[in-house]
């Protein structure tokens, strides 16, 4: 039997490094949130990639859970911003180009937990 998943994805490419400066692109991030919350998504994070050691590229997530009256897409864009501040102090973040791929989550057979809006964390194959 076929069944339903209530989950959406969302991304944003910023190849113009002038757009990383302002308000713009995390608007539109906000917006894809607002729109794929609306099937009743509880959880949702966003992750980014950062400079790491050596000149290698790091990813950061950041991922909330909604509450009952809170604003999941405000929530994500919050979460965002402070993982960004955090990164940027440690090793900084991509001057150039940014990613950004997102996920936001209806917990339809589970509770709503940081762990079911994964954002996309890669691991080594098994």
């Amino acid at each position: 039997e076929k069944g339903w998943f209530f989950c959406g994805n969302f991304g944003i490419i910023l190849i113009n490094s002038a757009w990383n400066a302002g308000p713009k692109a995390k608007d539109i991030l906000e917006k894809m949130v607002q729109i794929t919350m609306m099937r009743g998504a509880q959880t949702g994070g966003v992750v980014t990639y950062v400079k790491g050691r050596a000149g290698s590229t790091r990813g950061v997530r950041a991922r909330v859970v909604n509450s009952k009256r809170t604003d999941l897409s405000k929530l994500v864009r919050a979460k965002l911003a402070s993982t960004e501040r955090r990164a940027s102090w440690w090793n900084g973040l991509l001057d150039d180009v940014r990613f950004y791929a997102g996920h936001t989550r209806f917990a339809t057979t589970s509770k709503a937990t940081l762990a079911g809006c994964h954002p996309h964390q890669w691991s080594l194959p098994q």
